[in-house]
């Protein structure tokens, strides 16, 4: 991880300007709206581990509707689960292998071999939709947000956009309306449902679902929430500005050198934290930025070298330290230190994988064997270390699939063994589909809630080479 701000696309929502073309005075955009739809999840083969996370919503035994995708014919069925009674109800053909899905789209997409063609299925309704790429769409990487495809060409001189609702396809400047010699180099998801390109001198920021509302800002984007955009000019003072659906909130405000900012919830405010310890509340209403407190002198003392800080909630950030990191409140002071050898003896080293809304995510190096670490943000403390790497997870960031030797599904900390593969579990991880371990074609399948650190409520599902989308309740 680079150094305060550091640019790292899990880590920022920050880049500073390298040329460009500058001098476009109003941010061009449509307001935001958000958008709720509908959740399905990659499938997962291992030993799993389990219980109940009283920090995500519902159960299993709530999940009234799940997709069934045949692999090899294409065909998907509508899966109603009452009871222990499992029925399946034809909706679609989608032939090709599924992109990952998202939380909140009711849309499945699979795309064929040579990647020039998608296949969108509205779960809801069985609508089919072919979308053509064209031959050079693979080249650019194209990742699915929401309801969004995107990618950009390595040397960023081109890319594509596309609007999985509406098939529509555009070439990545196009889309934000910006010159063919601004280079597009990067795409994250942002918090909130919004998602970023970011290139040189500036970022398009867009809602993931509702693609058709998206916006190019100069300079640095340094948080986005909600219809919020905070934004920035770059050099040594730098002047950041507030917009809210399209329009500048009261006045602009001004910091010096480097700073990370955090837009406050249900607020114009946010917290500001300058390179040498200073923090401040900027207030966009009055135009004003107040210092409130200093980064402790210890923890300052304690810095490899330049401040390396992220913040993972509102009253929460991270600094990295010499060795580990520090958790620290609004006020600079410490909430909890990280020291990997704390956590696992021999470990030299905690990576920040992920960020959640109450969970972090760290990859420990110096053991023999990959090891991940989840740590509440709320008190800074560890909830679990596991063998493994890190991958899907819950909104959270308390539950995920770790994979090691076996593939362990963590759930708030709690452990239970699988006896089978697991095909598939529900987003909240409260649910799981679990094969025998035979031949594919004959091997029993069920769905069980998990519930108390346990799998319950087995439902028989057909054998067979299936993948499984749970679908938001």
């Amino acid at each position: 991880m680079s150094h305060f701000p550091p640019p790292a696309a899990h880590d920022v929502i920050y880049r500073e300007g390298h040329g460009g073309s500058g001098g476009r005075g109003r941010p061009r955009w449509v307001p935001i709206v958000a958008a709720v739809g509908v959740v399905a999840v990659l499938g997962v083969v291992g030993v799993v581990a389990f219980g109940g996370d009283d920090d995500e919503a519902g159960g299993a035994a709530s999940v009234g509707r799940i997709i069934r995708h045949d692999l090899e014919g294409g065909a998907m069925d509508t899966v109603t689960i009452k009871g222990t009674t499992a029925t399946f109800t034809p909706l679609a053909e989608a032939p090709g292998l599924a992109l990952p899905t998202d939380p909140r789209s009711n849309l499945i997409v699979t795309k064929n071999a040579e990647e020039t063609e998608l296949t969108v299925v509205d779960a809801t309704t069985g609508e089919v939709r072919s979308i053509d790429l064209g031959s050079a769409a693979q080249e650019f990487g194209p990742i699915r947000l929401g309801d969004v495809y995107v990618g950009s060409s390595p040397a960023g001189d081109t890319g594509v956009y596309v609007d999985l609702q509406t098939g529509a396809v555009e070439e990545l400047h196009d889309a934000f309306g910006v010159p063919g010699d601004v280079r597009l180099f990067a795409i994250m998801r942002l918090r909130d449902g919004l998602g970023m390109v970011y290139g040189d001198g500036g970022a398009g920021v867009f809602d993931v679902f509702a693609p058709s509302e998206r916006r190019w800002y100069d300079g640095v984007v340094y948080d986005a929430s909600g219809t919020k955009v905070l934004t920035g000019s770059v050099g040594t003072e730098r002047t950041l500005t507030l917009y809210e659906d399209g329009l500048v909130v009261g006045q602009p405000v001004a910091t010096v050198g480097r700073v990370r900012v955090r837009l406050q919830e249900g607020t114009s405010t946010a917290l500001v934290v300058e390179e040498d310890g200073r923090i401040l509340t900027a207030d966009f209403t009055k135009g004003t930025i107040t210092e409130t407190a200093r980064i402790s002198a210890a923890v300052m003392n304690e810095l490899d070298d330049l401040l390396n800080m992220t913040f993972v909630a509102d009253n929460r950030f991270i600094v990295e330290l010499a060795t580990g990191w520090a958790v620290l409140d609004e006020k600079g002071e410490v909430v909890n230190r990280l020291d990997p050898a704390d956590i696992e003896a021999g470990a030299t080293e905690l990576q920040l994988f992920d960020v959640g809304t109450e969970c972090l995510v760290f990859r420990m190096d110096g053991l023999s064997r990959p090891r991940t670490a989840i740590v509440d943000i709320a008190t800074g403390l560890l909830r679990i270390d596991v063998d493994g790497n890190a991958a899907g997870r819950s909104t959270t960031a308390c539950s995920m699939m770790v994979y090691g030797d076996n593939e362990t599904l963590v759930v708030d900390g709690a452990v239970v063994e699988v006896d089978g593969i697991v095909q598939d579990h529900s987003p909240d991880f409260t649910a799981v589909i679990v094969r025998e371990r035979t031949n594919i074609d004959t091997a029993a399948v069920a769905m069980y809630t998990v519930r108390d650190g346990t799998l319950v409520d087995p439902v028989a599902l057909e054998p067979g080479s299936f993948r499984y989308y749970f679908l938001a309740r």
